[in-house]
């Protein structure tokens, strides 16, 4: 059983680094799906094949899962940086379980233990696994996407992780692989943010209440 890697990039300051990482591992053929941003000069010294540029990282990943050659695919970013064995230990789980995707469940901030934030989204990731960077599909599931699907990948913002009939599929989470990458901004603007937003003026309240309650019970 062999790998294609699908490499995304738009200009991202690590995007040599992870390449090496990828291409230093047990991999068949790595796909660019560049953006406008990309250095081009760069990325085709790792690039068996080329595509771009796409404004949609949904839509760039779609096309190169099309023309990979394997069965297997791995999702890769450019901001991101893959440990060793990786994509090994993503083939050993599809011999030996029966699953349409295996996420990365070991995911770390880039700047590791300096960054206190880094240590609270790789929490995150261990209760749910990676987000696409960190996933390895079969060609299959998304080969039988219909058009609507396709389309929706055409959205700037839309990702593989927004359709249903994908993210449905049989899914193992695979704790030896692991992957540095940087916080997904909108994993702050979208969740942490109005959590924390929320939690301020809940435990306002609950503290006035209890301070209420415990002037009015007890002498």
């Amino acid at each position: 059983m062999k790998i294609s890697v699908v490499f995304v990039d738009n200009g991202e300051p690590t995007v040599e680094m992870s390449l090496q990482s990828i291409k230093s591992q047990n991999v068949d053929e790595i796909i660019v799906a560049h953006g406008p941003n990309t250095n081009v000069d760069v990325v085709k010294r790792y690039a068996d094949k080329m595509f771009g540029p796409f404004s949609s990282i949904g839509y760039a990943r779609y096309t190169g899962v099309m023309n990979a050659r394997n069965r297997i695919v791995a999702l890769t970013d450019s901001d991101t940086i893959y440990g060793v064995n990786y994509f090994t230990y993503a083939l050993e789980d599809f011999e030996r379980y029966d699953v349409d995707i295996v996420k990365a469940g070991n995911v770390m901030s880039i700047q590791m233990i300096i960054d206190p934030i880094g240590l609270i989204e790789n929490l995150v990731m261990r209760i749910g696994g990676a987000y696409e960077f960190g996933w390895v599909i079969k060609r299959d599931i998304v080969e039988n996407l219909d058009v609507r699907d396709v389309e929706k990948l055409k959205n700037p913002r839309t990702d593989f992780g927004h359709i249903p009939k994908i993210i449905m599929r049989r899914t193992f989470i695979d704790y030896r692989m692991t992957c540095y990458t940087r916080i997904p901004t909108y994993f702050w603007r979208e969740y942490a943010y109005p959590t924390i937003g929320s939690a301020i003026p809940i435990t306002a309240v609950t503290s006035i209440i209890t301070a209420t309650l415990l002037k009015r019970f007890i002498p």
